[in-house]
C-alpha cells in the first residue's frame, strides 16, 4: 500500500484472511467443547476436602526432620496422592508446615473415608510425623455459584469497557474492542476443551487477566488510529488504519514477548500447581496480541466501509430526481423599423454600413475611419 503515510504491507486489506482464521479456531474449539466438554475441576464439580494437621513437628521448615522446603513437600504429597489412585485433586500446604488440605473428587462417604486414611497414613510415614485427620464433603452447589460469579464478573467487565471506550473514543471503537475480547475468551476456552486441561478456580483470574491485557493493547492501537485520522484527513481511512497498525507494531510485539518469556519460564519451572494457570495466560495473551492487530482494527475498517456504502445508497434512493432545465435562448435582434431607417442621415447610414463590414484587406485605413466617425458625430449633433 503506497500512501503519504508510507509503504507497508496492507494488513487491513487482508482482513478476510484474518477473520477466516479466527472463525476456524473458534469453530474447532466450540466443536470440542460441545462434544467432549470441559474438564472441570473439583472447585466446579464438588468432592471431598481432606484436612491434615501435624501434632508434634511440621512437615516443612526448621522443625522438620528432613529439613525439606515447601516445593519438595508439594512434590512428595502429590506423589502420595497419585500412588493412591486419586485422579483429580488439589493440594495446599500451610506456610508453617502445620496443615495440609487435599481436595479430591470423592462423592460418597465410604470413598472419602478410604482416601482419608490411606493418604494420611502414607504422609505420616513419609514425613515422620503424626497427623489429625478430618474431612468435609463439598457439594457442586459451590461450584455452580463460582461459575455464575465468574460469568457475572466477565460480563460486567465487558459492559464497563464498552461504556468507557464509547465515552473516551467512539462507539464503533468500543464494539470492535468487545468483539476482540470475546474472540480471546472463546479461543482460550476452546483450547482448554481441546487439550482437556483441568479448569478450576484459577481459571477465573486467567480470564480476567487476559481481558485486561488484551484491552490495553487494543486501546493503544485505537488511540493511534484516532490521532492519525486527525492528522491525515484527506487519506483513505483504511490506509490510515494500516499505517497506525505498523506504527504500533513494535510496541505490541515487544510487550507481548517480554510477558511471554516470563510466563514460559513459569510454565516449565513453576511446578504442577500453577502449570495450568501459566498455560492459560500464555494462550490468552498470545490471542490478545493477535486480536488487537488482526481483529479489532479490521472490524473498525469494515464497519466504516459498511456505513459509507449504506449512506451512499440512502442518499441515492431518497435524492429528488430533477429534470435538467432547458437552455435559455437569446431572442433574435429586432429588425430596425422602416421609419427610423428613413430618418437616419445619409452620413450616418454610410458610417453604419462602414462599421458593419468586417476588417480585411479591402477596408479603408484607420485614419480615414476615424475621420468618418468624427464627421458622423458632427452630423448627429447638427441633426438633433
Amino acid at each position: 500500500m503506497r500512501t503519504p503515510l508510507g509503504e507497508r504491507i496492507d494488513l487491513v486489506g487482508r482482513r478476510p484472511l484474518w477473520f477466516s482464521l479466527s472463525a476456524a479456531l473458534i469453530i474447532v474449539g466450540l466443536f470440542f467443547w460441545g462434544t467432549r466438554g470441559l474438564n472441570k475441576g473439583i472447585d466446579f464439580t464438588g468432592g471431598t476436602l481432606l484436612k491434615y494437621e501435624t501434632i508434634d513437628h511440621p512437615i516443612v521448615g526448621p522443625g522438620a526432620q528432613d529439613k525439606g522446603d515447601l516445593a519438595s513437600a508439594y512434590g512428595r504429597i502429590r506423589t502420595i496422592v497419585q500412588d493412591e489412585g486419586i485422579g483429580k485433586y488439589t493440594v495446599r500446604v500451610g506456610r508453617d508446615g502445620r496443615f495440609v488440605h487435599i481436595r479430591t473428587s470423592a462423592q460418597t462417604d465410604e470413598e472419602a473415608e478410604k482416601q482419608l486414611d490411606a493418604v494420611g497414613g502414607a504422609m505420616e510415614e513419609a514425613f515422620g510425623t503424626t497427623l489429625t485427620k478430618t474431612r468435609d464433603i463439598v457439594g457442586p452447589v459451590i461450584g455452580r455459584e463460582l461459575g455464575l460469579n465468574a460469568i457475572k464478573a466477565l460480563i460486567l467487565g465487558l459492559v464497563l469497557i464498552l461504556i468507557f471506550v464509547s465515552w473516551r473514543y467512539e462507539f464503533r471503537f468500543a464494539v470492535a474492542a468487545i468483539i476482540a475480547l470475546a474472540h480471546d475468551v472463546l479461543i482460550l476456552v476452546g483450547v482448554f476443551a481441546i487439550t482437556q486441561r483441568e479448569i478450576d478456580s484459577s481459571f477465573v483470574p486467567v480470564l480476567l487477566t487476559v481481558v485486561g491485557y488484551s484491552i490495553n493493547d487494543t486501546i493503544v492501537i485505537l488511540d493511534r488510529i484516532r490521532e492519525n485520522v486527525r492528522l491525515y484527513r484527506r487519506e483513505p481511512f483504511d490506509a490510515v488504519v494500516n499505517a497506525s497498525l505498523w506504527q504500533t507494531m513494535a510496541r505490541s510485539i515487544n510487550t507481548t514477548l517480554t510477558t511471554l518469556f516470563t510466563l514460559i519460564m513459569l510454565y516449565f519451572f513453576g511446578g504442577a500447581t500453577i502449570n495450568d494457570f501459566a498455560f492459560g495466560l500464555i494462550v490468552g495473551i498470545t490471542c490478545g496480541a493477535y486480536s488487537s492487530i488482526f481483529v479489532a482494527s479490521p472490524v473498525v475498517v469494515a464497519w466504516r466501509e459498511f456505513s459509507d456504502r449504506r449512506q451512499a445508497a440512502a442518499a441515492a434512493a431518497f435524492s429528488p430526481r430533477v429534470s435538467p432545465a432547458p437552455a435559455r435562448q437569446r431572442p433574435p435582434p429586432a429588425a430596425p423599423e422602416a421609419g427610423a431607417a428613413a430618418d437616419m442621415p445619409v452620413g450616418s447610414q454610410a458610417s453604419a454600413g462602414t462599421s458593419a463590414q468586417p476588417a480585411g484587406s479591402g477596408t479603408a485605413p484607420a485614419q480615414k475611419r476615424k475621420k468618418k466617425r468624427k464627421g458622423a458625430s458632427r452630423t448627429r449633433r447638427r441633426r438633433f
